[in-house]
C-alpha cells in the first residue's frame, strides 16, 4: 500500500522531532489535481533494470541529515 500525503507529512514530523499541522482542503483544487499520486516504479524496472535501493523513511532521513549539515556548512 501507497503511502498517502497524510502518512508522508506524519513521516516527516517524525523525522525531525516535529509537529506538523495540516488542515485537509486548506487549498482549492486545480483542474490538474488528482484525488491519488502514487510513484510507480514499475516502467524503470521494466526498461532499465532499476529498482529502489531504499525506503521512504530511510530516503527522508538520509535527505534530513544531508540540509541540516549543508545549513551548518553554512
Amino acid at each position: 500500500v501507497a503511502p498517502d500525503n497524510h502518512d508522508v507529512v506524519a513521516l516527516v514530523a517524525k523525522i525531525a522531532g516535529r509537529t506538523v499541522p495540516t488542515t485537509i482542503g486548506a487549498f482549492s483544487s486545480r483542474p490538474t489535481d488528482r484525488d491519488f499520486w502514487c510513484a510507480d516504479v514499475r516502467k524503470a524496472a521494466e526498461k532499465l533494470g532499476w529498482r529502489p535501493e531504499i525506503n521512504l523513511e530511510t530516503g527522508l532521513r538520509l535527505e534530513w541529515q544531508r540540509m541540516r549539515q549543508s545549513l551548518k556548512a553554512g
